[in-house]
């Protein structure tokens, strides 16, 4: 696992490496329109069996604005409403971000604005309006 081939060509860190529109099933058990964003960043330091993300990494962690830069980069592109948003960043939203990381989930969260969720790599977001209330 250590000894990994190449990354895949060159990325840019305000663009999301890919993004697609699915239809998935809510947590109300509708099937809506799902916009899924694949985020460009530094390789996540778990190095998950399951996981192929770290191909289309970057050597250097993006910076400051770039996640909100690729999601809105992302979405104009699609073009189409999708009700809620799942979002995979290679390089792991688990990981600490320093002192400035309710500023980022803030930025992010207005990002996907307008949407009643959003998934981050199996980590959920909820907004405003959702069901939980936060």
């Amino acid at each position: 696992m250590a000894q990994r081939p190449p990354r895949t060509g060159t990325l840019d860190p305000f663009k999301p490496h890919n993004f697609f529109v699915e239809q998935e099933r809510a947590e109300s058990g509708q099937i809506v329109r799902s916009a899924v964003i694949l985020l460009t960043n530094k390789e996540c330091p778990w190095r998950c069996l399951m996981c192929d993300l770290w191909m289309n990494t970057l050597t250097d962690t993006v910076p400051p604005g770039a996640i909100p830069k690729q999601i809105h980069y992302a979405l104009a592109q699609l073009g189409a409403a999708a009700e809620q948003i799942k979002l995979y960043n290679s390089g792991s939203f688990y990981r600490p971000h320093g002192r400035h990381r309710e500023a980022r989930r803030s930025r992010i969260t207005s990002a996907v604005g307008g949407r009643k969720s959003a998934e981050t790599s199996g980590l959920a977001l909820r907004f405003p309006g959702s069901s939980d209330g936060a």
